[in-house]
């Protein structure tokens, strides 16, 4: 915890002191903090703790809690400012978490992070650590109105209204949602319903619904069905795990 509480506060601090800089700085710095500037920036023994001790920072993110479907759903739906990990006796808040993901898309960090992972076989950590950032990044498309997201969603599946937007983001949350070792499969598209019905346009008609008669085989071939329906991208096909029935 140290690293969470000493590390990325410092990091985040002098990235966003230098500015627009800052990202081409850090991405052009060692992500084991060996670059003197770095360290004089943000301190030796920070930099020191960080090179020392990344790999247990990235182990807590393989902890099964972060594949458990209730704790993406409240990571994913709750105002960030609201949300604090608790690890022994410290604690830190999930918007820390959140702008150093951030912080580490930007400056290339990420590549670095997933070359070193791979080495050490953390293939877990890897996919966790991006997952939560990943989902709220398409559920603020909706819920938030933010136009970059929105643009993605244009991008992809080609949506013109806010209901095609709803369905894209939709079979964007059902695709993350595949890894979380839910018990039941249907729940894989009745729990990211329960996401998506917080940022439905408020006039829209809401034909998924959870209904556990319907088989798993039912369910999705239904919801795929409305899905196609409403954007155009075939992504769907490539959720099915045999490739000749695809």
């Amino acid at each position: 915890m140290s690293v969470i509480l000493d590390f990325i506060p410092a990091v985040l601090s002098d990235w966003k002191h230098r500015g627009p800089s800052g990202t081409k700085f850090y991405s052009e710095s060692d992500m084991l903090c060996n670059d003197e500037e770095l360290k004089r920036s943000i301190g030796s023994k920070v930099c020191e703790m960080w090179s020392s001790h990344w790999q247990e920072f990235m182990r807590i993110f393989e902890h099964p809690w972060f594949s458990r479907c209730w704790v993406v759903q409240e990571m994913c739906m709750r105002d960030l400012d609201a949300c604090t990990f608790v690890v022994g006796t410290r604690q830190i808040e999930y918007k820390h978490l959140d702008d150093f993901d951030q912080f580490l898309v930007r400056t290339g960090w990420t590549q670095q992070l997933y070359r070193k992972t791979r080495d050490l076989n953390m293939a877990n950590a890897r996919g966790a650590m991006g997952s939560f950032s990943n989902l709220r990044e398409v559920l603020s498309a909706l819920a938030y109105k933010h136009e970059h997201n929105r643009r993605y969603l244009e991008a992809i599946y080609g949506v013109q209204s806010e209901e095609q937007a709803w369905y894209a983001a939709f079979s964007e949350v059902v695709s993350r949602m595949r890894w979380r070792g839910l018990r039941d499969a249907r729940d894989m598209v009745f729990a990211s319903l329960g996401m998506m019905t917080t940022v439905a346009p408020s006039n829209m008609p809401m034909r998924i619904s959870a209904d556990y008669h319907l088989s798993v085989t039912e369910v999705y071939t239904r919801v795929a069905a409305l899905l196609l329906e409403h954007h155009r991208f075939m992504n769907l096909l490539c959720l099915r795990e045999d490739a000749a029935d695809r």
